[in-house]
């Protein structure tokens, strides 16, 4: 099993349609993260510094990370508790690589 873990910079919701503008990045990873859940063999958890900050504290790898680049560096993906991604989130073709999953309902 592979455990995924994004370190996201404060936002309101995870969504990415709480604002002015639809971020288009933020609903393709929120798809993302609902069908390779929907799987037994890999899980990812989201971490939004507004809403999870103690995640961010508890990680001395994030930590590490945020001392070196601040919130620039963020959203930063771990693996299995290596970093894996810094500055941006993972795409499809990355997640299909990690799992193994098809994924071909997310656009």
């Amino acid at each position: 099993m592979r455990k995924i873990e994004i370190y996201e910079p404060a936002m309101c919701c995870p969504t990415g349609v709480c604002g002015p503008s639809v971020d288009q990045e933020l609903l393709t990873i929120t798809a993302i993260t609902k069908e390779v859940n929907a799987s037994e063999e890999n899980r990812i958890y989201r971490r939004n510094l507004s809403q999870n900050p103690q995640a961010f504290v508890r990680s001395e790898v994030v930590n590490q990370k945020l001392k070196e680049s601040g919130v620039e560096g963020l959203p930063l993906t771990l693996v299995n508790g290596q970093v894996y991604l810094e500055g941006k989130y993972p795409t499809i073709e990355q997640i299909r690589e990690l799992t193994g999953l098809k994924l071909e309902d997310i656009k």
